[in-house]
């Protein structure tokens, strides 16, 4: 999700003739900014299950058995879902005095499921809750690359419309025509992500917004009408 802020806002604009030039040119600096506030579209949520018993082929099979309708959910579900963790291990005991004993063995599977959108992700923790997972909770939260390369996008073309308004009030003022881009630098901020927080009344996770800052510095060359 996309929220524009600061649709024509300028970081600062500095105006300098070069001087009238031999051919009646002159040259004029500007600088504006553009600002895209992103908010998250992709959520995952981590599981996991887990059984004790005296072996460890009891162990995997009374796993299995609780899986199975996880199993048949994720294989119909059409989500991305893989596997985190797999493991068999002994379970011990430590008497005091006396050498560790083995008592049991737990089996462990933990999964994770990916590319969410938010009512997915709501409506995917209520369906998994019914299976009785061990454990289950929100995992990573983000933007998509597509999201992010419009807003950047949009950043860009925000920054360019800031120089090229605040370009035309100057040239008017130093009543100069004609003018044309001559160099553009940028200097952008486009890294990190949203930080998540839960929301207590659904608990559903909640991004906040993260900027995507991008200032162009721009200097025309334009001529004596």
């Amino acid at each position: 999700m996309l929220k524009k802020i600061g649709s024509v806002g300028l970081l600062a604009v500095l105006f300098g003739l070069a001087g009238c030039l031999a051919t009646g040119e002159a040259q004029i600096l500007t600088q504006g900014q553009g600002e895209v506030a992103l908010k998250a579209d992709q959520y995952s949520i981590q599981l996991g299950f887990s059984e004790q018993a005296l072996s460890s082929a009891a162990a995997l099979a009374k796993l299995n058995g609780s899986l199975a309708g996880f199993i048949k959910w994720k294989n119909a579900s059409g989500f991305n879902v893989s596997t985190q963790n797999e493991s068999v291990q002994p379970i011990y005991q430590y008497p005091k005095n006396q050498p560790r004993q083995i008592t049991g063995y737990q089996a462990q599977h933990s999964y994770i499921v990916k590319g969410l959108n938010l009512q997915q992700y709501d409506n995917t923790m209520k369906t998994l809750a019914a299976f009785k997972p061990e454990s289950l909770y929100q995992g990573e939260v983000g933007v998509s690359e597509s999201i992010r390369k419009q807003a950047e996008q949009q950043a860009y073309d925000l920054a360019y419309q800031a120089n090229r308004e605040r370009m035309k009030t100057l040239t008017a003022l130093a009543k100069l025509c004609w003018p044309k881009v001559k160099e553009i630098k940028e200097y952008s901020n486009s890294h990190g992500g949203p930080r998540v927080m839960m929301m207590e009344a659904k608990s559903a996770p909640v991004a906040n917004e993260h900027t995507i800052s991008v200032r162009l510095e721009m200097i025309w060359q334009a001529s004596e009408c």
